[in-house]
């Protein structure tokens, strides 16, 4: 990339794709280290969320951000790497055990944090409108309770959009779309802070935001495109138990297809979405770091 504050979006989606040609074979092995450490934690996680415990779900989501970073940090030092040499060529990818793991450790629960705010506020306020509206659709407390008590997850989604009507589904679709799309835009103004915490050994997290300013958008194309492939990908892995495993949640930590499904899926993500996306990450905080 050059030293413009650009994001070209044809030229990163290239350059992601040479770095993970060049790293797949040495990133698969703590790729897999990670998510074997991974399965057991986001099946407890899982467990918990479907037995409303939410703050175990809480504690193993932010576990799991820092049992990844040690992969990232990795990741992100074989990026400086390849793309610092005037010949990239592969490289070695190895689990970082060091404070840099914990600072991009920390910098994974200070953006969760932040996009749990973010999420927390606006689903509130949809809530909100949501309950406005159905109250003056007409709609008694008594149905409302009778709505709960049957349990019927089919039923009472249609009687809420026969409350809110087509004009409220579109408002409420609007602002959902709002809030999702804010997430990702703000996810995408801070995803130098991994890479800036390996290089420059100490957290940084929010003091990135200013440098992808008036690139946000160009930097959530180029993610949103490198994650779809690779989420594609992780599907077609993954489909064959995904389907085996069914849909029950509740019982998933006792099922043994269950833990090799989430093994697989836990492995897939890490080896063909997040090591595209430290490369990529990479890549940009190349080009858009300050001058030193």
């Amino acid at each position: 990339m050059a030293h413009n504050g650009k994001v070209p979006i044809g030229e990163c989606v290239n350059a992601t794709g040479r770095f993970f040609r060049a790293h797949a074979r040495a990133a698969a092995p703590a790729a897999a280290i990670t998510a074997a450490l991974m399965t057991p934690v986001q099946l407890l996680g899982r467990s918990a969320l479907s037995e409303g415990d939410l703050l175990l779900s809480i504690v193993t989501f932010a576990l799991g951000g820092f049992i990844t970073a040690p992969l990232l940090v990795g990741l992100f030092r074989a990026g400086e790497r390849f793309f610092a040499a005037p010949t990239p060529a592969p490289g070695q990818v190895a689990l970082a055990l060091d404070r840099d793991s914990v600072n991009v450790g920390l910098v994974n629960l200070l953006i969760s944090f932040l996009m749990m705010v973010i999420m927390i506020v606006g689903g509130f306020t949809v809530m909100m409108v949501v309950a406005v509206m159905v109250m003056q659709s007409g709609i008694t407390r008594e149905q409302l309770e009778a709505m709960q008590a049957s349990g019927d997850q089919a039923a009472i989604i249609k009687q809420f959009g026969d409350a809110l009507g087509t004009r409220g589904q579109v408002i409420i679709g609007l602002m959902a779309g709002a809030l999702l799309m804010a997430m990702a835009w703000m996810s995408a103004r801070l995803v130098l802070a991994g890479p800036a915490s390996a290089a420059q050994g100490r957290v940084l997290a929010f003091s990135t935001w200013t440098w992808t300013k008036g690139n946000g958008l160009g930097v959530l194309a180029v993610l949103a495109l490198v994650g779809m492939i690779g989420l594609l990908a992780v599907s077609v892995l993954t489909a064959p138990l995904t389907a085996l495993t069914g849909a029950n949640q509740a019982v998933a930590h006792t099922n043994p297809v269950a833990w090799v499904q989430t093994f697989l899926t836990a492995f897939g993500e890490r080896w063909l979405v997040l090591t595209p996306f430290a490369g990529l990450s990479s890549y940009l905080y190349r080009g858009l770091r300050p001058a030193q």
